[in-house]
């Protein structure tokens, strides 16, 4: 269940939130959350927003998170990932107590993993009103209405992600309408009071 009261569009501080991060009004940024762990779809992220970067400018991508007990490793190997795909625009926040500042400086959602019991982080960001692009796996489906609250991709394919994505980088007008009828799927289905 999502507490709809915390997790809402006016909730958080948008813009104190992008000035820490140096982000201006114009960039759209493009974010997931999530503890590094193997198969929470870093790698898809990193290789859709080198894609994206080739065709687009003005964009920013914010990865929320830190590694689980004794998986710093992994940590390290996307950080080195990232910096050998040569991505200037990424933002490592680390672990971040404000889940509702950080959802609330994101324009786009992404949720690449390769599977869940139940995206409890998608969830949240719908109740923000973000719209989502998420892999078409375990414990997401029961979540996103397909091309009503976001994009679902074919699981680990990161063309397919990049592609997705860049249709909501294109649409303001059908990131605000995923946005919407995102809010109220998790208004109906996933309030923490009925639950």
């Amino acid at each position: 269940g999502i507490d709809i009261m915390k997790f809402g569009a006016a909730a958080g501080e948008r813009k104190k939130t992008r000035d820490e991060f140096n982000i201006s009004n114009n960039e759209i940024v493009i974010g997931m959350m999530g503890r590094f762990s193997p198969g929470k779809g870093h790698e898809e992220f990193l290789n859709a927003a080198k894609s994206l970067n080739e065709k687009t400018g003005s964009l920013k991508f914010i990865i929320v998170g830190e590694a689980s007990y004794g998986e710093d490793a992994y940590e390290n190997e996307i950080k080195n990932l990232s910096d050998k795909l040569g991505l200037k625009n990424v933002i490592f926040t680390g672990y971040r107590s404000d889940s509702v500042n950080m959802l609330s400086a994101m324009d786009i959602f992404v949720f690449p993993s390769h599977a869940e019991s139940f995206g409890l982080a998608l969830a949240e960001a719908m109740a923000m009103q973000l719209p989502s692009v998420s892999s078409n796996s375990d414990g997401v489906l029961d979540i996103v209405s397909d091309e009503q609250t976001g994009f679902l991709f074919e699981n680990k394919n990161v063309k397919d992600l990049a592609e997705k994505i860049s249709i909501l980088i294109k649409s303001k007008d059908l990131r605000e309408k995923f946005g919407k009828a995102a809010r109220h799927r998790v208004e109906d289905n996933f309030n923490i009071e009925r639950q």
